[in-house]
């Protein structure tokens, strides 16, 4: 087994459980391994491992050993095909691909037709025809010149070998691009992980009239829909369908241009659907008649198509609902409540001919949602009117990774060529924001983005977009409440259930937390800033960073106020009038199922609460914060105890403990919340300092203000307190001049 580890390439079904890990192999080597195994048809191939990748970033230079491997390897590819690598008459043309752990998207390099050269080029023209090799040679060219030499003029290399592996280590090199980083730091994936390197047979999908190649999905990406979702383009070669360069065929015309590769396709998608348990996105391509398969990962999709496909495995008895709510992020689930536009201003919009808001522009409803901002036409616009506070809309002929900072700073993307499986798209729909693509009528001239002489958008302009519809509109539309699917509405009635996925499982009382003493003035600042930081730094090799800290910031502090918020109620419902008389069914209810005594001392209620509920489930604690909000609605209170604040209080926390509002909402609601005479956090041994009502309200105003500078000032005026991380994160920021006052620099 130990010889084993040291193995640095491995064909497509080779080696046993404990090689077969996506960190060895990356997700697309492991993908084709399943799917040689499973029996269905892939080109021959092999996997060249992270550890030699890794070897060669920390080194400058791959394991001696590698060499064997890979000849090895090419030796099994050359008997399986019938082709030798570098022969003039039969010529093996291979691709070099990477794969990463986890997906990311157009990325990193790709070689096509690797192996032709002046000698075997005449081999594939006779075997083909002039025009098919010539297009294989160009494309080399092109690929080659990009990854190898870095955009230069410079002639590719005439020996074959030369070409694989400059090519091999251009891919790996690749791994640290700007735009590959740009995107590791956005989607939080770590740089060790380095990239393995696929090399595979190539299949044509531009050999012929009866070649092609596409994308497609189990579902419709969009909705969730059980039906095949994707595109197609007759022949084409390798990455145009998803470069979004071309825009092509939906996949139901696959049904009319060749039935039966439709109906074996259709059946391939199908069992690898059921196979994974998962909605999957396959790439494949079609060589004159054979249907080959290049790819098959879990595919991205919208928060509806997300809901939906979770419903879908709880009604086929697949997933308790539990787990299924599991299969939903924390982001999309946020999503569900998105917001829609108000139908009849929408259609009115559609049929006015001047003034605004009306149509501007029709493409390719690629990714959900809506959403008004102002136009910007390059990546560095859409981030700096990002970091001053402004929804964008970035507008692009096309996308490619390059522009990957301008469309994580924007929260819509216009395309005008592209399909729905094109860059734009799969970015969009991955990170959350509204997409429209394929907008063929756009027009992008003189700093403008035209339809006509008297229908143009500038840089700043105010449009809405509608990534359900597909449309753009010139001008602001009014929103209306989202407009969501049965599957979805059903979800979200789940997670109000169950708790929704962010942190559900700790949102029972930490009563551990009771032993701990906490500054409510640092706590207030590490919330409002995280937040805003979070949204100052999108599009910013911080942007992960911050999400990151807010997000753990916000779970720390729901904790501590959850734990401060269930004590308070406890100690202040034993004021209950005339409760001895047990008239209130909530009173009774407090007595029986949980022994609680009223009256007494608030320290005695602080350790029954700490030490009775500390082993009951999530479900019971809540219970006890409903039944003492009825009490505090209930019963007639003097002014100094329980009554309505005192339900608003309980109110939050069981909100919170239910799942109907997350940590944010409710860390927010607890801020603003007037209790104890007007000082909160006052009468807990939790909180080692009160806070006075002047400088609450102050600090509380301050969050409202535009811009992270001001909030900031505003914050530490009062109390200079912050956790070491969110005073890390703001000193990161500021040195990058991130944290720049709406309107530009002091």
């Amino acid at each position: 087994m130990g010889n084993r580890r040291q193995q640095l390439a491995y064909l497509f079904g080779e080696g046993d459980e404990e090689t077969l890990t996506a960190e060895l192999r990356g997700g697309k080597g492991l993908g084709l391994d399943q799917l040689t195994r499973f029996g269905l048809p892939v080109p021959p191939g092999f996997t060249i491992t992270s550890t030699a990748a890794r070897a060669r970033a920390q080194e400058g230079r791959f394991p001696q050993r590698i060499e064997w491997h890979v000849m090895r390897c090419m030796a099994v590819l050359e008997q399986r095909t019938g082709r030798k690598f570098g022969d003039p008459e039969r010529p093996l043309l291979v691709s070099v691909r990477s794969g990463s752990k986890e997906s990311m998207p157009g990325m990193m390099d790709t070689v096509l037709n690797v192996g032709l050269t002046s000698q075997t080029y005449g081999g594939l023209r006779r075997e083909f025809d002039e025009e098919f090799a010539r297009g294989c040679l160009v494309r080399l060219e092109s690929q080659y010149r990009s990854a190898v030499f870095g955009g230069r003029n410079k002639p590719v290399p005439e020996d074959p070998s030369s070409q694989l592996w400059s090519s091999i280590a251009a891919v790996v090199d690749s791994w640290n691009s700007e735009r590959a980083r740009a995107y590791r730091l956005a989607h939080g994936i770590p740089d060790w992980w380095q990239t393995a390197i696929n090399v595979q047979a190539m299949v044509f999908g531009n050999r012929g009239p009866r070649s092609c190649t596409g994308v497609v999905f189990s579902r419709d990406v969009r909705n969730g829909n059980p039906k095949l979702y994707g595109e197609f383009l007759p022949q084409a070669q390798g990455e145009e369908v998803v470069a979004g360069t071309s825009t092509p065929l939906p996949i139901e015309m696959l049904v009319d241009w060749d039935p039966n590769i439709y109906a074996e396709l259709s059946r391939m998608v199908r069992f690898l659907e059921d196979r994974y348990n998962d909605i999957v996105d396959v790439e494949f391509t079609v060589e004159e008649g054979k249907l080959y398969l290049l790819q098959c990962r879990s595919a991205k999709r919208s928060a509806q198509a997300a809901a939906a496909f979770a419903v879908h495995e709880v009604w086929r008895d697949r997933l308790p609902r539990r787990q299924a709510i599991q299969r939903v992020s924390i982001e999309q689930v946020g999503e569900l409540a998105r917001k829609s536009f108000h139908s009849p201003a929408m259609t009115a919009a559609t049929k006015r001919r001047f003034g605004t808001p009306r149509l501007f522009v029709k493409g390719l409803p690629a990714s959900p949602g809506c959403v008004t901002g102002k136009a910007a036409f390059t990546s560095k616009e859409a981030q700096r009117l990002s970091r001053e506070g402004e929804s964008v809309v970035l507008f692009r002929q096309d996308t490619s990774p390059d522009d990957l900072p301008g469309m994580l700073a924007s929260d819509a993307i216009v395309t005008a060529i592209g399909g729905e499986t094109s860059h734009a798209a799969v970015v969009a729909r991955g990170s959350g924001r509204v997409a429209v693509v394929g907008c063929k009528d756009l027009k992008f001239k003189n700093g403008k983005v035209s339809m006509s002489f008297f229908s143009n958008v500038r840089e700043g302009d105010i449009v809405s977009v509608s990534g359900d519809a597909g449309q753009v509109f010139l001008g602001e539309l009014p929103f209306a409440s989202a407009d969501l699917s049965k599957e979805a509405r059903l979800f979200l009635r789940w997670t109000r259930r169950f708790g929704n996925k962010f942190t559900r499982s700790d949102r029972r009382i930490p009563f551990n937390l009771l032993k701990g003493r906490y500054s409510a003035n640092t706590l207030l600042n590490d919330f409002y800033l995280t937040s805003a930081m979070t949204q100052m730094s999108r599009g910013s090799w911080l942007a992960y960073e911050a999400r990151e800290l807010e997000y753990k910031t916000h779970f720390e502090i729901s904790r501590i106020f959850s734990c401060y918020l269930f004590l308070a109620i406890a100690g202040e419902v034993r004021f209950a009038p005339a409760y001895s008389s047990g008239s209130n069914e909530a009173i009774s209810q407090l007595i029986k199922q949980f022994g609680f005594s009223f009256g007494g001392e608030r320290s005695e209620k602080f350790n029954f609460a700490s030490e009775y509920f500390n082993d009951l489930s999530l479900a019971t604690q809540g219970e006890f914060v409903r039944l003492c909000s009825q009490v505090f609605k209930k019963r007639r209170w003097s002014s100094s105890f329980g009554g309505a604040k005192w339900a608003a209080i309980a109110d939050a926390l069981y909100d919170f403990l239910s799942g109907v509002t997350n940590p944010a909402v409710f860390i927010d609601r607890v801020f603003d919340l007037r209790h104890n005479g007007g000082s909160l956090f006052d009468k807990h041994i939790m909180f080692y300092e009160k806070t006075e009502e002047h400088y609450l309200r102050s600090q509380l105003d301050a969050k409202k203000r535009a811009g992270l500078c001001e909030l900031y000032d505003a914050l530490k005026a009062y109390h200079d307190d912050l956790s070491p991380d969110v005073r890390t994160l703001w000193d990161k920021g500021k040195t990058e001049r991130l944290w720049k006052p709406k309107g530009g620099p002091k």
